[in-house]
């Protein structure tokens, strides 16, 4: 198991799917245009995003909508979905249309409270209370790989993305930013932030 993933859980099918520099450049640069102390937090994730692609657990998602670009992911630990709302472009670039089979690799969260925008069904295996699902052929260059790891849902399995996203359609939650994990902020990206406003104050 890797650094940032639970070496107490095995993901059944892991993503094994590399994050790509390239890819990951643009979603930062070109498609998010992010500010540069974002540019940093984004860095600094590198290594755990990574991780979580390789080690996480790979389950189906399906696109819900092109326009605007919302993903719904499903999870079997948790028996339910969630959706990710994406810019509009990455539909165009990777030929999206509504219904499209994609994977995500998931990792999830304890905690003693599920998390809001999370139907769990009866299925729900009670082991975490939330998941972060991360859409591989956004973020890695194997697009065959990737693409083929749909057939490893069977058509049953397929319906019930479907059914649960319509029935999510209708739940009043809203999307989630789709690369809200790529923001996430931690004890080194703070340190970088207070060090850069310290030397700003001192050159003023």
């Amino acid at each position: 198991m890797g650094k940032y993933v639970d070496s107490n859980t095995r993901a059944e099918n892991a993503g094994n799917a590399e994050l790509s520099k390239e890819k990951f450049k643009q979603i930062r640069d070109k498609i998010l245009k992010v500010s540069f102390i974002r540019k940093m937090q984004y860095n600094n994730n590198f290594n755990r995003i990574n991780d979580y692609m390789i080690n996480g657990d790979t389950q189906p998602a399906i696109v819900y909508s092109v326009n605007p670009l919302i993903i719904s992911a499903y999870s079997d630990e948790m028996d339910g979905v969630v959706f990710l709302e994406f810019p509009d472009v990455l539909a165009e670039m990777y030929n999206l249309k509504t219904g499209s089979r994609l994977v995500t690799s998931n990792i999830y969260k304890y905690g003693s409270k599920i998390a809001k925008d999370i139907n769990i069904g009866s299925n729900y295996y009670n082991r975490y209370v939330d998941f972060t699902p991360i859409v591989q052929l956004f973020l890695s260059d194997n697009e065959n790989y990737i693409k083929n790891r749909t057939e490893l849902f069977s058509e049953e399995i397929w319906d019930k993305v479907n059914y649960l996203t319509n029935e999510y359609a209708h739940s009043g939650n809203q999307p989630r930013k789709g690369f809200y994990y790529l923001t996430k902020i931690d004890g080194g990206t703070i340190f970088c932030i207070v060090c850069i406003i310290i030397g700003i104050i001192l050159a003023i």
